[in-house]
């Protein structure tokens, strides 16, 4: 798995095939809330799933498509984590865990998750 970018300067990344179904969500509904959060088009590529990957790809501003990479990874580190995977995805991010004091659990989540869904 890693991030690169295309011919045309479009951002993209490659994902292990057998996580498409899990990024790509329900009917789509995944790429769709990733879409709608970043304001990019994600597109998924799977010319050459039979060889165990799947490319990626982020169109629109740089902000966008920055912000459509990070929740893709997100994705795939979380479905990683979950499969025992994640030491094969240390080049694309780091899961880490921070304890939180009970006081401060509402202030970091913020008004319905807001600051949590930024982050």
């Amino acid at each position: 798995a890693g991030s690169g970018r295309g011919a045309s300067g479009d951002l993209d990344v490659t994902v292990p095939s057998s996580y498409v179904g899990w990024l790509k969500g329900r009917n789509g509904a995944q790429i769709r809330d990733i879409e709608a959060k970043s304001g990019a088009v994600v597109d998924v590529d799977q010319t050459n799933k039979d060889s165990g990957y799947c490319v990626v790809t982020f169109r629109g501003r740089q902000d966008e498509k920055s912000k459509a990479h990070g929740l893709v990874v997100a994705e795939v580190l979380k479905v990683a984590d979950q499969s025992g995977e994640i030491a094969q995805f240390e080049a694309m991010g780091t899961k880490l865990s921070l304890p939180i004091d009970s006081q401060y659990v509402g202030w970091v989540k913020g008004p319905r998750g807001k600051v949590i869904q930024d982050i």
